[in-house]
């Protein structure tokens, strides 16, 4: 075949699978691959398309923005066409976007806007004389569907414009998104009421002496073994959710956030919209009727903002491509302390004037640009399901994957969490996987694609014994946790506890690795977390890759360790639920061990900051023999741990405060500005609430200093914060 016929037969088949997977996105709310895919597909007929322009068609993908209308909604057409943007993947690709935007422009610099790209659903809202009269949907760009009744549930959404001088006429766009929090409660919500549903059903076919069958076994917990559908619609759930045998029982939780705000908004009853958490952020302004025009797209968004539109906090200025993709840095490094999803940072086009010289191309402007974050979510398949023992005795199963690059890092592992969840996701071995790693979080498994299952697979079953020590396996009471019963005859659990013990926070013990302590444990020198405070010269000199310097730096690591403080102790000692946080809490509560260790449940639950869960895991702790023995052997060992109230060096003047750190300092890091407001007695939290008595602010505070001048809260910046505590 002929490269040119080759080229021909490429369109086509990418045009027939763009099509296939844009009515799943768009329509159905139910991706059948990933935004990474989809976009690596829609630009290789991007790229065809321009080498041969003659196969280029107006029905092809490239040439409209969305996918067909359900027909549930009315239709709405648009008064000025809802475009999409072109993204850009690398740097030198914005490079490339800034050069053609200077050409054009005659410019030597241009000024952009720079904010998030908000991973939900786009909408249009059209206000009359400051009163909300439509909202639509993006749909195909040109039409949408009538979503008014439902958007005006959303409270971030004003019902009337806030300024006296407000248009006559105003139309804005923007996104309806749900975020990370908010969903996680939603879908608790949907699977509590869908078990309860379930429980009546079952108790009124008890009370006629007819069985119900679910689809699912009877140890699944419910409905832990069901597969995915995102749009649960709770209006018709009567009949969405029967079930029958030959069928597995249908999901009612949502894959992630972009599909629930998806759903939610498109629910035919606006009673259910409103229950969802849902919040909009805007953007830009299509129409305008009324006195002078914003002549910026930051003038823009400061007409939204005070005409009482939420704008994204973290948009700004740039000057030049380069800061630009420093924001983009700053925002890919920083995109999981944001609540909501975002896949990228746009840049518009700051002058108006520039953009209408610059203009559109057939689906998208020519001044802005989406510039794409890695691909968090990739498709892989499941090798084998490992467990893995915690130091707590934790079973955590482990997905082995064929290896895949997520988000810039080869990943070969994913957590499955546990038992439940293995079965919601009924994920098997040989199983095609949708993956998911976002920042720092451990690589998790999203989805399971069902249809591309081989044939044969078997549904996992959780292991009854450690994998290690040969205990029982036993589920804790309430919870979905299973665990070890072996304790300190389980070697994982002993290596685990150890490594804990070492690291840095607790009793930061440098070159003390896991590999060195595993290596420790299996040589039998070490049983105990005070079997560390014994060892020998000649002892360690004889492990592996352990010569005369690296193991009297190991020694001198141990003994410097002896002097450590009772937080430090506290969180060394792996107490349940006790953190930093906690122990610092504690010391400053009751000043010396002994004092902690006397303190009844009912006590320490009364602690601001500790709760019922937290005193029941330390009063849990200090009543089992062996972890008072361990404390003991410890001070024989001369581990010293001066409370608080006797180091003289510090005041507790901060006692009770309350403060929240955000941004960046110059003078300390914010883990030394942390360390000294808890040693003058004070608390610091990482949320600002009403509760917060000072915030202090860096350099590119965020949302939390907006946060705080909404609640009252005094702001201090560094200047102000070094005086305070000086």
């Amino acid at each position: 075949m002929k490269p040119r016929e080759e080229a021909q037969h490429r369109v086509e088949e990418l045009r027939r699978e763009i099509h296939k997977h844009s009515h799943a996105y768009y329509t159905l709310d139910d991706p059948s691959i990933t935004d990474h895919e989809y976009d690596q597909l829609f630009q290789e007929l991007v790229d065809l398309e321009e080498q041969y322009p003659e196969f280029c068609s107006e029905n092809s993908p490239t040439q409209r923005v969305g996918s067909k209308l359900t027909g549930a909604f009315t239709e709405v057409r648009h008064a000025v066409s809802m475009l999409s943007l072109n993204n850009v993947f690398t740097d030198q690709d914005a490079r490339d976007f800034d050069r053609r935007i200077r050409e054009v422009t005659e410019a030597d610099t241009v000024e952009y806007l720079v904010e998030p790209k908000i991973d939900g659903l786009a909408v249009s809202l059209v206000y009359e004389h400051q009163k909300l009269i439509q909202g639509a949907t993006r749909g195909d760009g040109e039409f949408g569907e009538d979503v008014t009744r439902n958007v005006r549930t959303i409270r971030s959404v004003p019902l009337e414009l806030l300024a006296d001088s407000a248009p006559s006429l105003l139309e804005v766009r923007g996104e309806v998104f749900m975020g990370r929090k908010g969903f996680e409660l939603l879908n608790r919500r949907l699977i509590q009421e869908e078990a309860e549903r379930e429980r009546i059903k079952q108790e009124k076919a008890k009370d006629s002496g007819k069985a119900i069958s679910t689809g699912q076994s009877d140890s699944d917990g419910g409905l832990a073994n069901s597969v995915t559908t995102t749009d649960a619609k709770e209006e018709d759930s009567a009949s969405s959710l029967k079930n029958t045998p030959s069928k597995p029982a249908k999901r009612v939780t949502y894959m992630n956030p972009r599909n629930a705000a998806a759903g939610s908004l498109r629910q035919l009853d606006p009673k259910v919209t409103s229950k969802r958490p849902l919040d909009a952020m805007f953007y830009s302004i299509a129409r305008y009727e009324g006195p002078t025009p914003p002549e910026t797209q930051f003038d823009q968004l400061e007409l939204l903002r005070k005409l009482g539109f939420k704008v994204s906090p973290e948009a700004k200025l740039a000057h030049g491509i380069e800061e630009c993709l420093k924001v983009h840095q700053f925002l890919l490094d920083h995109r999981d302390r944001i609540d909501y999803d975002i896949d990228g940072v746009v840049y518009k086009v700051n002058s108006t004037d520039d953009q209408e010289k610059l203009g559109f191309v057939t689906r998208a402007p020519r001044w802005a640009t989406a510039h794409k974050f890695p691909a968090q979510e990739r498709t892989t398949t499941v090798k084998e399901i490992d467990i893995q023992i915690g130091r707590t005795g934790a079973a955590s199963p482990v997905a082995r994957l064929n290896p895949v690059e997520v988000a810039g890092v080869v990943v070969s592992n994913a957590t499955l969490h546990n038992e439940d969840e293995i079965k919601r996701l009924d994920v098997r071995v040989g199983d095609t996987v949708i993956i998911r790693r976002a920042g720092d979080v451990i690589p998790q498994v999203v989805r399971v694609i069902e249809d591309q299952r081989p044939e044969g697979t078997e549904p996992y079953k959780f292991p009854t014994k450690c994998p290690v020590c040969g205990s029982p396996i036993v589920r804790d009471e309430d919870a979905a946790v299973s665990r070890c019963t072996g304790k300190l005859i389980c070697q994982a659990q002993l290596i685990q506890g150890i490594s804990y013990f070492v690291s840095r926070g607790a009793m930061d013990i440098e070159g003390l690795g896991p590999a060195l302590v595993s290596e420790l444990v299996d040589q039998g020198l070490v049983n105990t977390v005070a079997d560390l405070y014994k060892l020998t010269a000649d002892q360690v000199m004889k492990l592996d890759r352990m010569g005369e310097k690296s193991t009297n730096n190991l020694l001198e690591g141990i003994a410097k360790s002896k002097q450590t403080t009772l937080p430090k102790l506290l969180v060394a000692l792996g107490i349940p639920h006790v953190g930093e946080s906690t122990a610092v809490i504690l010391a400053q509560q009751f000043g010396t061990l002994d004092e902690l260790k006397l303190k009844s449940q009912e006590e320490l639950a009364a602690i601001h900051g500790i709760g019922p869960v937290v005193a029941q895991g330390i009063s849990t702790f200090f009543s089992d023999q062996r972890n008072s023995e361990t404390i003991e052997a410890l001070i024989n060992c001369g581990v010293t741990f001066p409370s608080p109230s006797s180091d003289n060096s510090s005041t507790q003047d901060l006692q009770g405060k309350i403060f929240v750190l955000t941004g960046t300092l110059s003078q300390m890091s914010r883990l030394e500005a942390k360390k000294l407001l808890e040693n003058r007695g004070a608390r610091v939290t990482s949320s600002v609430s009403k509760n917060t008595d000072f915030v202090i602010v860096g350099e590119k505070p965020g949302s939390k200093e907006d946060k705080a001048k909404d609640l009252g809260v005094e702001i201090l910046d560094e200047t102000a914060f070094l005086a305070f505590v000086d």
